[in-house]
């Protein structure tokens, strides 16, 4: 597809390994890139690395599905008044089903049942449409702990995990990085950098849009500055339990609530948590 694919994928593997050992999670991650030729002149479909297991015959009606997914898609009709929006948000879903059908091959099929496999929005690079492809030890990644229920709405879409959006934001500096040059070595050095607060940040805030804050942008910081907060000169230790008041019964309660932004006071209520204790609920 291109010159440098062999190190644009490497770097794309590595940030991932790099960013998902940042927060405590081993799962070995793995690295493709799938390319669907848009202009004549090359191999109909590309992987990289060249020597793998994943086989172009795979996915030579995978451009095709994905088109008759989004075509019965439940957002298929979605429409904004703003023309420009609307046309980005049509091509986006549609990319998002072409990736989802690679992903669903991938991760159906027998030789790759070891892993679990997550399929970034694509680019354009010479005269190959390029999708960027992760794939994780599928055991190990069901072991961590996730919600259970994902939200959605035309406009957004929750994370399960911090570890799924950690994923995400890798993909999408790959996609971004792929979009902006013509022979892509690396994902950008500063995407790299940004990748978990971008991810901490997606996750925490779509949790908080779908519990009925669309603006809740400061929780992130809010929790950082709580989090960096000593408590007698050491480190503090403590749970916190995100959720909706409605669904959850509490046990026990504060005469007057703590607001996050009172930083020292809930450092101090945090370390009447434990595992055994309980957790101090943020309704």
């Amino acid at each position: 597809m291109w010159g440098f694919q062999p190190n644009f994928r490497i770097d794309l593997e590595m940030t991932a390994n790099r960013a998902l050992q940042d927060i405590g999670v081993q799962v070995a991650p793995t690295a493709l890139l799938i390319g669907f030729e848009e202009e004549p002149g090359g191999f109909p479909i590309c992987i990289e690395p060249e020597r793998t297991e994943v086989v172009s015959e795979l996915f030579s009606t995978a451009l095709a599905d994905g088109e008759d997914l989004y075509n019965t898609h439940k957002y298929r009709n979605f429409w904004n008044s703003h023309a420009g929006l609307n046309t980005r948000f049509h091509s986006d879903l549609l990319d998002d089903c072409r990736a989802s059908v690679i992903a669903n091959i991938l991760n159906s099929h027998p030789v790759h049942e070891f892993h679990r496999w997550f399929v970034g929005h694509s680019a354009s690079v010479g005269r190959y449409r390029v999708f960027p492809v992760i794939g994780v030890i599928r055991n190990r990644w069901d072991s961590l702990p996730a919600l259970t229920k994902r939200h959605e709405e035309p406009r957004a879409k929750s994370k399960l995990s911090l570890h799924e959006a950690v994923v995400t934001e890798v993909l999408q500096s790959a996609t971004f990085s792929l979009s902006i040059f013509e022979e892509p070595e690396s994902i950008r050095h500063h995407d790299k950098e940004q990748i978990i607060q971008r991810a901490a940040d997606a996750f925490v805030h779509t949790f908080v849009y779908f519990n009925g804050d669309p603006f809740g942008r400061e929780l992130v910081s809010k929790l950082n500055a709580v989090s960096a907060q000593p408590y007698e000169g050491r480190t503090g230790v403590g749970t916190m339990l995100l959720a909706s008041a409605e669904n959850y019964t509490m046990e026990m309660a504060f005469e007057n609530s703590i607001p996050l932004s009172q930083t020292r006071a809930l450092r101090k209520a945090l370390e009447m948590t434990d595992s055994r204790l309980g957790n101090f609920q943020v309704g």
